[in-house]
């Protein structure tokens, strides 16, 4: 799976056309279609981290295909976003710090990961 179809799988699980995404990240139609039909490999990070933005998923999710656990506290306490993004698909919830706190302690339990 490229980031092509990284780029579509993701479009289609959020209901997003490819003319949406073009209109809210200000890419070309055309250049996108062209670069889609050839899928070229000269596709510019602006263009992708553009349209990694706008889709909320990790620029490196769309380059290499890696899974990611994000958690993003960017928004007001005393909720934060956690994002878990795998090649087929992606979930988002928002979760209080205590909820955060339990989920590591799960993780971190499940990977025999010990912190300090």
């Amino acid at each position: 799976m490229d980031f092509y179809d990284r780029i579509t799988s993701l479009l289609k699980q959020k209901g997003i056309t490819k003319r949406q995404l073009c209109a809210e990240t200000e890419i070309s139609y055309n250049t996108l279609a062209s670069l889609f039909a050839r899928r070229s490999k000269n596709i510019g990070v602006e263009t992708l981290e553009k349209i990694a933005e706008y889709l909320e998923v990790p620029l490196d999710y769309l380059i290499g295909g890696n899974v990611n656990f994000l958690i993003n506290n960017s928004k007001p306490n005393p909720v934060n976003t956690v994002s878990i993004i795998t090649e087929e698909c992606s979930y988002r919830y928002d979760l209080s710090d205590e909820q955060i706190k339990a989920l590591i302690t799960i993780l971190d339990n499940m990977t025999g990961t010990k912190r300090k």
